[in-house]
């Protein structure tokens, strides 16, 4: 039988490339409104930052955002008080910085008044 990704159970036989694929639909390409609300719950200024920390990380072709060493004072602080930095850095996980990465359409949605 021809059974899809989908369809086929992960087993202890499963490779990573089918767990890699189930995390990529599911989570990151899915209807995750888990991350999505979280998105939406940045200010316009944290998501501005977030934003070009992300472009910066793209730009690298690396899988972590820059050191928050770069930032101004003042994007820390916004970045502090909306909960995406911590005094031991970044508070974002890989997932939901593999979630920005793959929804870039819903990162630089322009914001509603």
């Amino acid at each position: 039988q021809d059974q899809t990704l989908h369809q086929r159970p992960l087993t202890a036989r499963s490779g990573r490339g089918d767990l890699e694929e189930v995390y990529r639909r599911a989570l990151l390409r899915g209807e995750s409104h888990y991350f999505n609300l979280r998105w939406q719950e940045f200010t316009p200024a944290a998501k501005a930052i977030l934003r070009r920390q992300l472009e910066a990380m793209l730009g690298r072709e690396s899988s972590h955002l820059p050191s928050p060493d770069g930032l101004t004072r003042r994007e820390a602080a916004v970045l502090t008080d909306n909960g995406a930095l911590g005094r031991e850095g970044w508070m974002i996980d890989s997932p939901f910085l593999d979630w920005m990465g793959e929804n870039s359409d819903v990162v630089h949605e322009p914001e509603q008044d």
